[in-house]
């Protein structure tokens, strides 16, 4: 059935088959609370998550259930899975990433990717509209040709009705048994079935479809009638990524074909190359996987050459005009239309081999780090007005209170409390020859700054900061961000 268990697995595997088997869900509630608890005790948070979200849709959805598991439980239940969301999963790095994008986005483009997004859907509802009471999922193909259609125009009273009964459908699924009962799973090669109700442990997918449609009718109604259009839903967009929800190690290989390039440097973690995203494909890739890359980007593509080797991928296959010779494997219809135009596509492999990740030993990268780090919170017009423009310094951010931070004999006393150990300093400026990046030791001499202008500190992780200024009357400047 599941084969996740373990040496215990035969054992759990025949007791969750019987709970079901009886329809006894408070028991069944129990058994999922059980593993979620030990897998969160013995350090595996993924699992855990899984679990404990399976615990929590069963006894939330019926009062009489609720009442059997006990107040005991699900509060412990409920304080594991609030703990679960700070940890650095899948789970909660993806929607926060989508978030983080969406905010750049207008609401048209927000409301078209979520569109795009339900479309990726359909062929997975498919497959589960044939299990028990799912039979609303295989509506999903319809739902997007009548969103879409109603993007044009206005829709007919049927199809607004069938938007918004699919909407209730949606809505109530998640407290019906038929949700996690016999037989609520669809086979996956190669690894664990996939249960109906672990849409539940996946940001509650089935609800942020139901969203999207509802606020999609909502925005209808306020065009017909003159009204302020409701914010878009870009729950929705995280809904995409199911068909992607593997384990680590369960990929073999990521495609990457002509992204959106996010020419501004400020906006460089939003490209799909970048360290960033980088870091979750690792994550998920097995051994040896490997990322394949295309784009009709050039200064994209420079980047990516540049970005994959510094973050554990071996770089093949680099070419900047792979059709040179003629058509090279299958194209994209957007790569047809260029190699048409005779625009040169570039491609590259990367491998994934064993890795740490090294502190940058270049200005403009170690510069990159600690915007990212430090100014994520500043807008571009400031950062272009007062931090990036000619004649400006990185501290800026502390001077004009863009970023909270400590001063003077505060901020001294700040650094004097560190442990003692390794730490990154950076010169915004060459001084005396030495290197841009170089690690020295804390604690640091008492005359260590004397001599030095616009020098910067941080640890590898880039969680501090201190810049010793070229201004006596600005700084020093010390600044640990919230996590």
């Amino acid at each position: 059935m599941f084969h996740l268990f373990g040496k215990k697995g035969a054992a759990l595997e025949a007791d969750l088959a019987e709970y079901q088997r009886k329809r006894n869900w408070a028991g069944l509630a129990k058994a999922y609370y059980r593993l979620g608890a030990e897998a969160m005790d013995n350090g595996n948070p993924n699992r855990a998550v899984l679990w404990l979200s399976r615990a929590d849709t069963i006894y939330s959805a019926d009062d009489a259930v609720y009442t059997a598991v006990g107040e005991k439980l699900i509060n412990d239940c409920s304080e594991r899975i609030a703990r679960l969301e700070c940890e650095p999963l899948l789970y909660n790095t993806v929607p926060a990433k989508v978030e983080e994008m969406a905010e750049a986005l207008g609401d048209v483009k927000i409301r078209v990717w979520g569109l795009l997004s339900l479309a990726r859907l359909v062929k997975l509802g498919k497959r589960v509209a044939g299990l028990p009471g799912c039979e609303v999922f295989g509506r999903r193909g319809w739902a997007v040709d009548t969103v879409q259609k109603s993007l044009q125009e206005p829709p007919t009273e049927e199809e607004f009705n069938g938007l918004r009964d699919m909407c209730g459908e949606l809505y109530e699924l998640g407290d019906s048994p038929e949700f996690w009962g016999v037989g609520s799973e669809i086979n996956v090669p190669g690894g664990a079935a996939f249960q109906v109700f672990d849409f539940n442990g996946m940001q509650g997918i089935h609800l942020e479809i139901d969203a999207y449609l509802d606020t999609h009718l909502k925005t209808i109604c306020a065009l017909g009638q003159g009204e302020e259009l409701p914010s878009p839903e870009a729950g929705i967009i995280t809904a995409a990524l199911l068909p992607d929800y593997f384990a680590p190690g369960e990929v073999d290989l990521i495609y990457i074909n002509f992204c959106d390039p996010w020419p501004p440097v400020r906006q460089a973690k939003r490209r799909l190359t970048h360290r960033g995203f980088l870091d979750l494909y690792r994550r998920v890739l097995r051994p040896e996987g490997q990322v394949h890359f295309k784009t009709d980007n050039q200064p994209l593509f420079e980047f990516s050459v540049e970005e994959l080797p510094q973050f554990g991928f071996d770089l093949s296959e680099v070419t900047r005009n792979l059709h040179e010779n003629g058509p090279v494997g299958v194209m994209t219809d957007y790569e047809a239309k260029f190699f048409g135009l005779g625009q040169p596509i570039n491609r590259c492999v990367g491998t994934m081999v064993p890795w740490e990740e090294p502190f940058p030993t270049t200005f403009r990268a170690v510069k990159n780090q600690w915007l990212d780090a430090f100014a994520g919170s500043v807008s571009e017009a400031d950062l272009g007005k007062h931090v990036l423009a000619e004649g400006n310094c990185l501290w800026h951010i502390f001077s004009w209170e863009l970023v909270p931070s400590l001063e003077g004999n505060a901020a001294r006393d700040a650094l004097a409390a560190l442990p003692a150990g390794k730490v990154y300093l950076f010169y915004e400026g060459k001084w005396n020859d030495l290197p841009y990046v170089r690690p020295v030791e804390l604690p640091l001499a008492g005359d260590f700054f004397d001599g030095l202008r616009d020098v910067y500190l941080v640890d590898k992780d880039f969680t501090w900061t201190y810049v010793h200024t070229h201004e006596a009357h600005c700084g020093p400047y010390f600044c640990r961000p919230k996590p």
